[in-house]
């Protein structure tokens, strides 16, 4: 499975905009890269444990501020500790 990359941009003061400011939603995939575990398993989260979600169409995107919480960790913490860079 390739890799998803995201582009890195800087804010002016050489800080890495998106820790800066975190993406307001994730993917089931980034979820899923991020907690270490199958798409399927977030999608059976979700169905079955209420797992914090948003749909728009046939698409479901998980708040940053919700998945941090859930990891008790802050927005601002969680995109931090990824080593992913937005597209």
């Amino acid at each position: 499975m390739e890799k998803r990359t995201m582009k890195t941009h800087t804010n002016g003061n050489g800080d890495n905009y998106r820790k800066v400011n975190p993406p307001p939603t994730l993917t089931v995939m980034e979820v899923a890269e991020i907690l270490r575990v199958q798409k399927a398993t977030i999608y059976k989260w979700i169905r079955e444990d209420g797992f914090p979600h948003v749909r728009l169409g046939k698409r479901i995107l998980v708040p940053t501020a919700s998945l941090a919480k859930k990891l008790d960790m802050t927005s601002h913490d969680l995109v931090a500790s990824l080593e992913l860079e937005w597209w």
